[in-house]
């Protein structure tokens, strides 16, 4: 087993986050501070987050880096 998770698990968290929350999208790029099309990118695995941009999501989710980790290495990718 990797010790880190993979992005597709990292997005995929992301994705069980929002739910979870009833938070779309273009809500998630808004309180993220980033562009939707930024956002939507990222969600498609077109485009690789940085751990900066990952930190801000997981502030608006009030989740830790480790945390969200975690949670996504639990995943199935």
């Amino acid at each position: 087993m990797s010790s880190s998770p993979t992005e597709a698990q990292i997005v995929q968290q992301i994705r069980i986050e929002m739910v979870k929350r009833d938070i779309d999208q273009a809500t998630l790029a808004d309180l993220s501070q980033m562009a939707s099309s930024s956002m939507s990118r990222y969600l498609q695995g077109s485009r690789t987050m940085s751990v900066k941009t990952l930190g801000k999501i997981c502030e608006v989710f009030g989740l830790g880096l480790d945390e969200m980790f975690e949670k996504a290495m639990r995943l199935d990718a």
